[in-house]
């Protein structure tokens, strides 16, 4: 079976797939992505998608890549809202930094969650049981009727049945 079509930040999205986009925590993660890329190359061979993943860091030529970075996933996460699968997950941390885990994310979502009030798109989140904040995630997601995915492997099987 032939791999899907990976996207990182170095890469520009010009794709007439649909695509999945990864969002989640990278810093204090476990590799998440990459598992979940793995998943998603050997489940339902037959659908044609792309994956659009933000855990790559890269040299670019502009001042700040930082800024770089969070425009590529922007332009991302609004594709995968148009022409795919927006999927969410968020593991247990694997290590705990000064700063708060998860806080882009968790900012990602709840953006997210309001575009999905007024414009409903395909949207897929999990969470590791234990997840802090996971009681709060599951409430406010069952309110919009969605299904909070427990497991890595569930959250991206239903991220590519929606496309």
């Amino acid at each position: 079976m032939e791999e899907r079509k990976l996207y990182y930040p170095s890469h520009e999205l010009k794709i007439t797939q649909k695509i999945i986009y990864l969002a989640g925590p990278i810093g204090d993660a476990p590799p998440w992505h990459q598992q979940a890329i793995r998943i998603l190359n050997t489940i339902y061979p037959e659908k044609l998608f792309a994956i659009a993943s933000p855990h790559e860091m890269i040299d670019t030529p502009e001042d700040s890549p930082y800024d770089y970075q969070i425009d590529w996933e922007d332009f991302s996460m609004e594709k995968s809202t148009i022409d795919g699968c927006l999927l969410f997950w968020f593991p247990l941390a694997a290590n705990l930094s000064k700063r708060a885990y998860a806080q882009t994310s968790r900012l990602e979502l709840g953006i997210a969650l309001k575009q999905y009030q007024t414009k409903k798109f395909n949207l897929v989140i999990g969470a590791d049981y234990g997840f802090d904040g996971e009681y709060y995630l599951h409430y406010k997601m069952k309110k919009l009727g969605l299904h909070l995915f427990r497991t890595l492997e569930e959250t991206c099987e239903a991220a590519v049945k929606l496309i």
